[in-house]
């Protein structure tokens, strides 16, 4: 289940804080809604990067997704994207690539930028 971040406190670069960088252990994500966004945020061995939650092949949520090495597993029928890039790494798969958004990390707090405008309906994912 996400959590929905209004974004109203976020800074004059447009980073909304989500989340104290201790909460979010190796190899975990955590879904929001921030700015009516759906974003995951990951940390992994290469760091802690945000993406949308939406697998670009099906329109599936990646927060049930699982991390291994630098790639989120989708939980539908296992693409793999780069965490840092968003590219699917599944050979000959043809996916188009999942959004990235920047992730800024200050006095222990993760926050992350999103667009001013709202997502496009083909930022969405589709649930059940």
């Amino acid at each position: 289940m996400a959590v929905i971040v209004d974004g109203t406190d976020g800074d004059a670069d447009g980073f909304v804080p989500l989340i104290q960088e201790d909460a979010l252990g190796l190899d975990r994500i955590r879904a929001f809604t921030v700015r009516d966004w759906p974003i995951i945020v990951v940390r992994s061995a290469i760091g802690v990067r945000a993406l949308l939650n939406r697998c670009s092949h099906a329109a599936a949520p990646l927060e049930n997704g699982r991390i291994r090495r630098d790639t989120i597993i989708c939980p539908l029928h296992g693409a793999q994207f780069d965490l840092s890039t968003g590219a699917c790494r599944s050979t000959g798969s043809g996916y188009l690539p999942v959004r990235t958004f920047p992730v800024r990390i200050g006095n222990g707090i993760i926050a992350v930028q999103v667009p001013d405008g709202p997502p496009a309906v083909d930022d969405l994912p589709i649930r059940p």
